[in-house]
This record gives structure tokens, sequence and C-alpha cells, in this order.
């Protein structure tokens, strides 16, 4: 470091106070005086401190904590493994092999985004399902967390028209969607006519754009 003019420093591993391992300290001065043992010392004290701020999964519990008591929360690693969160509870939408925990792995945010969508509770009832990342990727994300909340207001949709419209957010055009769903053209049309009117709009692109805001899509 001297030719950028630093001439002494530390470097310390954080470490958190379950004894995981969080991040790397590195302080540089441009004068040989500091830092003194005092200094160290004082960082030395803070490492554990440091090592939660930085911490993807300390962020994830710190979110968690600000959510309502009893909401249903988990993080989720890079490839999509469920890491368990002191404190909240899963509840049956996230429980180990769960349709809901299965679809996660491919719903990870990579671009720092959050992401929101509904999923089906039963054959009546909607999730609001909501994915934080925790850290940007230059800071090293390791963890997003999910929370799920019941008994989403989904403006009357039914299942089926949730269905239509979230193909139609893909740019799919009424015949596509009827291959898909395995309903006729004509079938797919009058979805599409009940969604306009629930949603209180005139135009497929007006439907999707308050689908979008209202995050009232199927995850893709």
């Amino acid at each position: 470091l001297l030719p950028a003019g630093f001439s002494e420093g530390l470097t310390m591993c954080l470490v958190t106070g379950s004894g995981r391992y969080a991040g790397l300290l590195n302080f540089s001065t441009d004068d040989d005086r500091y830092p003194g043992d005092r200094a160290c010392e004082m960082i030395a004290a803070l490492n554990g401190t440091l090592a939660n701020v930085v911490d993807g999964t300390q962020a994830a519990r710190t979110l968690a904590s600000l959510l309502d008591p009893g909401t249903p929360a988990l993080a989720l690693a890079p490839d999509g493994t469920p890491v368990e969160l002191a404190g909240s509870a899963r509840g049956p939408a996230l429980a180990d092999g769960s349709p809901l925990v299965a679809a996660l792995a491919g719903q990870i945010p990579r671009d720092g985004h959050e992401r929101r969508f509904v999923w089906p509770d039963g054959e009546n009832g909607w999730y609001r399902v909501r994915i934080v990342p925790c850290l940007d990727e230059a800071s090293g994300r390791s963890l997003s967390l999910v929370t799920v909340r019941p008994g989403a207001h989904v403006l009357g949709l039914t299942r089926r028209e949730i269905e239509v419209l979230t193909q139609l957010a893909s740019g799919a055009s009424n015949p596509a969607i009827a291959r898909l769903l395995h309903v006729s053209p004509r079938t797919v049309a009058t979805h599409v006519e009940h969604i306009l009117e629930k949603l209180d709009v005139s135009t497929r692109a007006a439907a999707v754009g308050r689908a979008v805001r209202e995050a009232l899509l199927l995850p893709a």
C-alpha cells in the first residue's frame, strides 16, 4: 500500500457472536503512528457489532424483527435453500416441501429489486408474497428475506382470471393463453373482459399496469 501513500494499517476478519465469518475490515493510515494499540483494541471490541452490520443473515433478521408478530418469514440463500430466522414462524405456506418454497428458488432477485406476487391459499384465498434482497451483489449479497401475508385482496379476481392476467403481463396473445390453459380463445376473451371490468380499466395494457403496481400476478 506504500505507493498509494499508506504506511500503516490493520486487517481483521469480522466474526459474528455465533462464530460465523461475515467479512473483512481493512483500516489504512498515511501516518505510521496510527493505529496505536488503544485504537486496535477499540476496533477489536467492535468486531461483533461490525460483523452484524455486514452479515446478510443479520440483515434479514433485522428486517424480520420489524414485521408484525406472527408474520411468516424465512431467508433464502442464493441457491434457493431456506435459512431459518430465529423468532420468525414459517407458517404452512413456507413449510418444508410446500409448493411455494419449491417455487421461491426461481424468484430470488438478481437485479437488487424486491419482488412481490400472489400465491394461492387453498381454493379461494391468496397469500401476498414479498422477497427483499438484503445486500447488493457488490457488498456480497447472500440472503433474501421472504415474507408471506395471508388474506391478500385481489379485487375480486378469480384464480383463473389471475392466471390469464399473469399471461397478459408476459405479452401472450389470447390464442397462446388458450393453448397454455387448455381452454378456448373465446373463453380467454371472456376472462379478459371480466378482468378489465374488475380492475376498472379499458385496455389490456392498463390492466397489466395496475396488476404490476398492486402485485396481482403469479410468479413467472
